[in-house]
């Protein structure tokens, strides 16, 4: 699978593995304190920030009037409803 993707992108296997490498070093050093500070803060309040922030990229790109972005940040979101259409928990349904 990797082979294939290093052929698209015309990266060889040790760019590939730099570059996965160097991801997984800024996702864990953005992530660290991340945890950090929901420990501090609690975690409805760290996760409500997160979702703010999320929501509030997701308008940015929609605004911005970038078609396929926008389109994607709206149908990758997993939405928590039942039959009804109300929300409820436990129900997680991805449109």
């Amino acid at each position: 699978m990797f082979d294939r993707i290093n052929a698209n992108l015309g990266l060889s296997s040790a760019e590939f593995g730099l570059g996965a490498g160097l991801f997984f070093a800024g996702y864990l050093l953005a992530e660290l304190p991340s945890n950090l500070m929901m420990l501090r803060f609690g975690s409805r309040l760290w996760l409500g920030r997160i979702m703010a922030c999320a929501n509030s990229l997701r308008i940015y790109i929609s605004s911005t009037g970038a078609s396929y972005p926008a389109r994607h940040a709206r149908s990758s979101r997993p939405i928590a409803t039942a039959k009804n259409g109300r929300r409820s928990k436990g129900v997680i349904k991805r449109v």
